[in-house]
């Protein structure tokens, strides 16, 4: 076989591999030779084989083979690479309908060879852009009511190109010519042809239908999935009654007003700007939907179109979808005669936020390994020293000796002041509640309890301990589950789920279809704050509590809010109080590293119950 550099110092090899495409520069044999032995190597053919006996012409038939699947990984870009190259056309695309050429340029001069997380590679965009036109535009000239398309006007070649890729797409073959383009005219020079040639046929669309220029690319998209017709001849038309239209923009108006009064933590409401962006927002998410025949603002079709979101392979576009649509629902929650029914919507928006936010950081995946490096020393030491893990070696003496439950299997009024005391709760159980007895309870001061679910720490740790099967129930009496051993002990895996347990209940209470909103809001609150805990940590001044036993916190939110985050921080002191949570020298509260696995764990079974809790409708 010829050497491999024999063959690049071959002119006629060179002038072979230029006519397919490949263009070697002096000192770039070995790279080009990188990027297609392993093409080469899945024909049959390598170059690290000294046995190998291969002629000039085979290898240029290989060659031409390589390079053919080559260019489909260049300019066939999927997933995270696609979602950016289709953002990049959308932006350059409003800018070029905006008349303002020099931030299309500035865009497009973002453009590398290779493309980074956030940035499509050049061929990504040509790609892309040659492969849309095919689709839209295969079969148009027998269409009726098409568009006038005019090529934008642009510097260098690019408009010519344009107007050339244009004519090639509406046989289908725009993309198939894009190796020949590149040869001829240079791969940047063709970027900004197949650009422009895409942003043309979407603003001459959204001329003729009288859309934003969001709406008519979304409109062809949609066009392009239903294959009835050429896409082109699609109309993307606003198909909403005058009513509906006006109504439209009477709640967004709303919207803002009401946005621009929410008070946020820091005391500083949202800016000029901050308004206007999540209007800009809500108005590019109501085009999208337009485009599928969806009314955001009908709570069905919001609903629907969340679907819609979720299939968004850009991660910030879709991060910012979620925001926008989650504060819209908050705020139609508001509206006493249109807000029926919205709970459901905001319910959706919490379990897709707290999913993405746990994916996105990847936080509970590194809390279990994180805990699985735990020493066993360390792991035994932060057991033995958390409340939780004591009171729960203290009712499993108690439970030595079977005692009697309630018909549901819950501990007993004269048995609460006991059972609390293991977990630092005083507590006393009644029949009748006492004058001035407090409703909300508070591990500070005595609460007078009718049953154990008027403390819910204890009652969510009894279930808990049920659940690790600590403790099992009969009809009349709990006593001793599996897990304990014939000296009454508990393996340190068997404390662990019983932290796992306790924090799914305690974060889950209440995720049930028909309950309240401040439920499934205060879960999402907590959630939040055990991530930080899992990862940065969140300040003590946060959790402190004052003598009359309220926490510190901005009282300026709505009800809900309120109401939730107020829940949430004392489910924080809870976990804190029982050792699930420490305060770091930092003055930073974490979860104790021993128990991160199990916190994780906890959480994940949380997010599952928002999951079942939307899935039968969603």
């Amino acid at each position: 076989m010829a050497a491999q550099n024999d063959f690049f110092e071959d002119p006629e090899f060179l002038a072979a591999l230029q006519n397919l495409g490949v263009t070697i520069q002096p000192g770039m044999a070995a790279e080009a030779m990188e990027e297609l032995a392993p093409l080469l190597k899945a024909d049959g053919i390598d170059f690290t084989d000294p046995q190998a006996n291969l002629g000039a012409d085979e290898l240029k038939q290989a060659l031409a083979r390589a390079t053919d699947q080559r260019n489909l990984f260049l300019f066939t870009p999927v997933g995270r690479d696609r979602a950016n190259a289709l953002v990049f056309l959308h932006i350059v695309t409003e800018a070029l309908q905006l008349r303002t050429q020099n931030v299309a340029a500035r865009m497009l001069d973002r453009i590398e060879p290779e493309a980074t997380e956030r940035v499509p590679a050049g061929s990504h965009m040509i790609g892309v852009s040659l492969g849309l036109l095919d689709t839209w535009l295969r079969g148009s000239d027998a269409a009726h009511d098409l568009p006038s398309i005019s090529v934008l006007p642009w510097p260098g070649k690019a408009q010519r190109i344009a107007q050339d890729v244009l004519a090639l797409g509406r046989k289908g073959r725009a993309f198939d010519s894009h190796p020949s383009f590149v040869l001829k005219c240079g791969g940047e020079q063709v970027m900004h042809g197949a650009v422009l040639a895409v942003a043309s046929v979407v603003i001459a669309v959204a001329r003729r239908d009288k859309v934003p220029v969001i709406q008519a690319f979304e409109g062809l998209q949609v066009a392009a999935e239903l294959l009835q017709q050429p896409p082109i001849a699609h109309r993307a038309i606003d198909f909403r009654s005058e009513d509906a239209k006006e109504l439209a923009l009477d709640l967004k108006g709303e919207f803002a007003d009401w946005y621009e009064e929410v008070q946020w933590e820091d005391d500083d409401g949202p800016t000029e700007n901050e308004v206007n962006d999540i209007l800009d927002s809500l108005d590019e998410l109501e085009a999208r939907a337009l485009a599928r025949r969806l009314d955001l603002h009908v709570l069905g079709d919001f609903v629907e179109f969340l679907a819609v979101v979720d299939k968004m392979e850009h991660e910030p576009l879709q991060q910012g979808a979620y925001a926008t649509l989650g504060w819209y629902a908050r705020f139609r929650l508001q509206d006493r005669i249109t807000g029926d029914g919205w709970p459901r919507a905001v319910r959706l928006l919490e379990s897709r936020t707290m999913t993405a936010q746990a994916h996105n950081l990847d936080v509970l995946k590194l809390a279990k390994a994180a805990a699985a490096e735990v020493s066993p020393e360390l792991l035994q030491q932060t057991i033995d020293r958390s409340l939780l893990m004591q009171g729960t070696r203290e009712l499993i003496g108690w439970l030595s000796t079977p005692r009697q439950v309630t018909k549901r299997g819950g501990i007993r009024r004269t048995d609460i002041a006991f059972c609390a005391q293991l977990i630092g709760i005083s507590a006393e159980g009644v029949a009748r509640l006492p004058d001035g007895a407090r409703s909300n309870p508070d591990p500070s001061q005595v609460i007078y309890a009718q049953s154990m679910t008027a403390i819910p720490e204890l009652a969510y740790w009894w279930i808990a301990v049920l659940r690790a099967r600590v403790m099992t129930l009969t009809a009349t009496r709990a006593k001793l589950g599996s897990m304990v051993d014939r000296n009454g002990e508990i393996s340190a895996a068997t404390a662990l789920a019983v932290c796992t347990a306790f924090v799914a209940e305690l974060v889950g209470n209440g995720l049930t279809p028909d309950a309240p909103l401040l439920y499934s809001v205060q879960s999402s609150a907590t959630i939040k704050k055990l991530f930080l805990c899992l990862y940065e940590g969140i300040d003590n001044a946060e959790l402190q509590v004052d003598p009359q036993a309220n926490l510190t916190i901005d009282h300026t939110l709505s009800f809900t809010e309120l109401a939730a985050e107020i829940g949430a921080r004392r489910n924080l002191v809870t976990f804190q109080r029982l050792g699930v949570l420490e305060l770091g020298k930092d003055k930073k509260i974490r979860v104790a590293p021993a128990f991160q696995g199990a916190v994780a764990l906890g959480i994940e079974q949380v997010l599952d119950r928002f999951i079942e809790l939307v899935a039968p409708n969603s």
